[in-house]
């Protein structure tokens, strides 16, 4: 056995049929090349190639998707003595056939020997399986054999009615010539076909080899689509009459829009010039010159001298110009109507409709409109005409419509505030846009360039406001609003705290009313209470910061606010008896502190006997000492005893306190 490398893959593309539709088929030729010296042998050589599968759509044979090939070729003794070369087949077959179209098809071999060769149709030979890794010497059921099986080689099993002799259905049936190999067919039904060709080589009447050729037909129905040819016209007169007008010009362009595409191989067309005149064109997007204004007869063929050709008579009228054009007359400075001037020019008959178009969907169909602008701006016009040759131009020019508003309007947020007083002067003026200037005064100074100025005045009055606009091709206009704003005086709040700090012993003060021009006022506390009155007392709820607000109103609704923090300090009030008696009798048995102790921080209590000695200590002022040596073991002896206490309270002070304390039984 010999195993031979691919060498290449050549793709064969689809047959060349001027109305095939080429369907999804894809066929590719697989080439091995080598050389191989086989010593002279009573027996025949084999060279074969096995693969597996064929195409599963395939039509005439049973199992086609569990079915291989072998493409075998017999090297016969004589041959090996003889040196004989085999035939070469230099034409591939035809990948996809036409149903209902005649196939010759030369299946002729060379033969570089000059032997001669004899064809027939014959079954196509099987080969391989569909059982994946089942490769081995000798297994014919795999993908693939390595070596390739030796002979002999069961041939296809054909699906009745269909055989090697007539493997695909056909009037005339399939025919090979056995002189030439000449293949002839009318095939009659669409399908997917194995055909095989045997060839016998003989010299001197001795046979020599036999090669077995094998191969797919496809046979499609695409061979006859229907092809549709159209233009881009201004009119259908009827089916396949399209007539298109060229106003002005003699060199027309034609758009072709005929379908399907892919089916449309050429293209002709040809135009009668009169006086023994015409003009050809085998452009897809033909263009042409024509001699004079006038109307011309042409023909559109598609896939000229086919079986599926189809065309359509194209009319083309070349018409005097006709020239769109307009002007305008308004008050450039003026807020009003601009007049338009239709002056376009028909060499021909008259202007029959007019189509302006001023912005967005405003329109007219007059042919000298007049139209106003509710906003400035450069404006694109344009004016579309037609004649009574159905010839349409079009035009489009840009006016400058930048007039001064007539009337200035102003919206202030607010005719009367308070001082200092904020209001927002809406320009309402029209039209105007950001391309105008603007100039306001105020009337205390105060000046702005914006379209809609913010201003805020610092004191009461009575004020006129001025407003100056300019567009942007200087025209002008300006206007006094007179006594437009009042601003009224605003009463200034103030208020007192008495005492300015209060604690949890003594959380009662006092609110001082301090303001200015105020006939009410409004108190608001942090936790929500509220008073009306002018001064008033009150008392703090919890310690820590409280936030009070004064709100103080005037005749003319005016207010001011003002708020001041209230700090509430937690205070401390330390007492220590100076006797005890831990005699048992539950009487004043224990030595205890007394009174506030909320916000003692780093407490301290040390007692010492009259020698020195400690005998008691705490960091907890609610501690007691039970007259014991640091609470536990033998009772102390009667007597008086040195005692020092140290803390801080809530303001961060220390506080010491030296004293005695008499211990009785």
């Amino acid at each position: 056995s010999l195993n031979v490398p691919r060498q290449s893959i050549r793709n064969i593309p689809p047959t060349e049929y001027p109305c095939l539709v080429p369907p999804d088929v894809c066929v590719e030729e697989g080439i091995y090349v080598f050389r191989f010296t086989l010593p002279p042998s009573e027996l025949s050589y084999h060279v074969s190639f096995q693969r597996c599968c064929r195409d599963e759509s395939m039509t005439n044979i049973g199992l086609p998707g569990a079915t291989g090939a072998t493409y075998t070729v017999e090297i016969t003794p004589e041959a090996q003595l003889l040196c004989n070369n085999s035939p070469e087949f230099s034409i591939v077959p035809p990948t996809v056939i036409c149903v209902d179209a005649t196939l010759e098809y030369e299946h002729t071999a060379f033969e570089p020997d000059g032997d001669s060769l004899v064809y027939e149709l014959c079954a196509p030979l099987a080969g391989a399986g569909n059982i994946n890794g089942a490769q081995g010497t000798f297994n014919c059921n795999g993908t693939t054999t390595r070596p390739a099986c030796p002979p002999p080689y069961a041939e296809l099993n054909y699906r009745a009615p269909y055989s090697a002799k007539s493997p695909m259905p056909g009037i005339p049936p399939l025919q090979i010539d056995a002189q030439t190999g000449l293949m002839t067919l009318r095939p009659n039904a669409i399908g997917r076909f194995a055909v095989g060709v045997c060839v016998r080589e003989y010299r001197n009447g001795v046979l020599l080899s036999k090669i077995y050729r094998d191969f797919q037909f496809n046979v499609t129905d695409g061979c006859n689509p229907k092809l549709t040819p159209n233009v881009k016209e201004d009119l259908k007169l009827a089916e396949k009459d399209f007539l298109i007008r060229a106003c002005g010009n003699t060199l027309v362009d034609i758009t072709n829009e005929s379908t399907p595409r892919e089916a449309i191989k050429q293209v002709s067309w040809s135009f009668d010039l009169k006086k023994g005149r015409s003009a050809q064109s085998s452009q897809w997007h033909p263009q042409f010159q024509f001699p004079d204004t006038g109307r011309y007869t042409g023909k559109l063929v598609l896939n000229p001298g086919f079986e599926c050709a189809d065309s359509a008579i194209i009319r083309v009228h070349v018409l005097p110009l006709l020239q769109a054009d307009f002007g305008y007359d308004y008050d450039t400075c003026m807020a009003s109507d601009i007049q338009f001037i239709d002056r376009s020019i028909a060499h021909a008959k008259f202007i029959n409709r007019w189509i302006w178009n001023f912005e967005g969907s405003r329109s007219s169909t007059l042919p000298n409109p007049g139209y106003r602008y509710l906003e400035p701006g450069v404006k694109r016009v344009t004016l579309s005409v037609r004649d009574t040759n159905q010839c349409v131009s079009t035009i489009s020019k840009n006016v400058r419509y930048f007039p001064v508003p007539p009337i200035l309007i102003v919206g202030p947020s607010a005719a009367e505030v308070c001082e200092p007083g904020q209001v927002t002067f809406q320009n309402l003026s029209s039209p105007i846009d950001t391309t105008y200037r603007f100039e306001w005064k105020f009337g205390d100074g105060g000046l702005s360039r914006r379209l809609s100025p913010t201003y805020t005045y610092p004191n009461q009055g009575l004020y006129s406001v001025a407003l100056s606009i300019v567009s942007p091709i200087g025209c002008r206009n300006d206007t006094v609003f007179k006594d437009l704003i009042r601003v009224k005086p605003t009463p200034q709040a103030a208020f007192a705290i008495e005492p300015p700090e209060v604690s949890n012993v003594f959380p009662d003060f006092q609110l001082l009313d301090q303001s200015t021009d105020a006939v009410r006022w409004l108190w608001e506390f942090g936790d929500g209470r509220q008073y009306t009155d002018r001064n008033l007392m009150a008392s703090a709820r919890e310690l820590g910061t409280l936030r009070i607000t004064q709100m103080a109103f005037n005749n003319f609704g005016c207010q001011d606010s003002i708020s001041q923090l209230l700090q509430i300090l937690p205070e401390v009030r330390y007492f220590l008896p100076n006797a005890f008696s831990p005699n048992g009798d539950s009487v004043n048995d224990e030595l205890r502190a007394v009174g506030i102790f909320d916000g003692i921080r780093n407490f301290h209590l040390n007692v010492w006997s009259r020698w020195g000695e400690m005998v008691f200590q705490s960091t907890n002022p609610q501690d007691t000492w039970n007259g014991q040596k640091f609470n536990q073991g033998l009772s102390l002896p009667m007597g008086v005893y040195t005692v020092l206490v140290t803390y801080l309270n809530p303001k961060d002070e220390v506080v010491e306190y030296r004293g005695f304390v008499t211990l009785l039984r």
